[in-house]
């Protein structure tokens, strides 16, 4: 998937095998101010780029700092059981699926492994239910 400044389906065209990202995902926000702003799923819980019909869900859990660029203080407190844990609830509610990717920033800081590890394991245990 090509992601970045340049769309390769208006501006250029894609090397072949090579989508533009939001021809098949949507993204929440990226440029989210800070933690309350993350916290606001009004603001938070909407699409940035894409289409909320995609197949593919990316849940940008990230918060700038005050310096206005990611810093760890932030990500520790994003990246916590707590705020995965609302903000999915609040985004899995608004658009009537759970997300297909989180994406954080300081992967290492809180418990955002944990969260995406326990998501993947009761999901796969609830499709073998459904079965």
């Amino acid at each position: 998937f090509q992601d970045g400044d340049l769309d390769c389906i208006t501006q250029y065209a894609c090397p072949e095998g090579v989508h533009n990202t939001f021809s098949y995902m949507f993204e929440t926000p990226t440029d989210l101010g800070g933690i309350n702003e993350l916290l606001d799923f009004d603001l938070s819980c909407t699409v940035q780029r894409g289409l909320n019909t995609s197949d593919f869900f990316i849940l940008n859990e990230y918060a700038n700092g005050a310096s206005g660029h990611a810093d760890a203080a932030s990500a520790a407190a994003a990246n916590s059981k707590s705020y995965i844990r609302r903000r999915l609830s609040a985004c899995r509610e608004k658009f009537g699926r759970d997300p297909s990717l989180l994406v954080v920033d300081y992967w290492s800081l809180g418990a955002a492994l944990e969260m995406v590890n326990l998501r993947n394991s009761w999901q796969a245990n609830s499709s073998r239910v459904r079965q």
